[in-house]
């Protein structure tokens, strides 16, 4: 594992934290928030953006990635005035085996996997290309690429492949 020195790991915290839509404000401890990487966690500065690479893992309170590789661009806000608390993070890709769970407004879980996942943090959009699967309790989606709108709980699943079908399965109580 790479030794950082602590306030890069106080300021990788809470970008993160402003990609789960938590408070830069709070002190970086005071939500739950675990970023795990086999290989390595890099900051390139020049570039605007936070790499974790190798089975990446960033767990919230409200939302789980899980991919070879993740990548958080960020805005670093004014260059007159800019520091690391005052980042915004603009999206998030997840690239290699691409893993989302985070629960609904019932607070049931929901998963959806892919080959790359990319997280709008604007829009609070997550599109998902690459043998996607959406899974919610018993029903399931199947097709190339998905769009979810977190804000409104609006998915959409499409095929990319001519002659390709978009499958669902679902399952209702009786």
């Amino acid at each position: 594992m790479a030794r950082i020195a602590p306030p890069l790991i106080i300021h990788a915290l809470r970008v993160l934290m402003a990609v789960l839509g938590m408070a830069l404000t709070m002190p970086a401890m005071a939500q739950s928030l675990i970023v795990e990487a086999d290989q390595q966690i890099e900051w390139r500065r020049d570039a605007n953006q936070y790499i974790a690479r190798g089975n990446a893992v960033i767990v919230s309170d409200e939302i789980t990635i899980k991919a070879n590789t993740i990548i958080a661009d960020y805005d670093p806000g004014q260059a007159e005035n800019a520091t690391p608390s005052n980042n915004r993070i603009t999206t998030i890709t997840a690239q290699g085996n691409a893993h989302i769970t985070h629960k609904n407004a019932q607070n049931a879980p929901q998963t959806a996997t892919g080959d790359e996942a990319i997280y709008d943090a604007e829009t609070k959009t997550i599109t998902i290309n690459g043998n996607v699967e959406l899974h919610e309790g018993e029903n399931t989606l199947t097709g190339d690429k998905a769009v979810i709108q977190l804000n409104g709980g609006t998915s959409i699943l499409t095929s990319n492949r001519g002659g390709a079908r978009v499958k669902g399965a679902f399952f209702f109580d009786e």
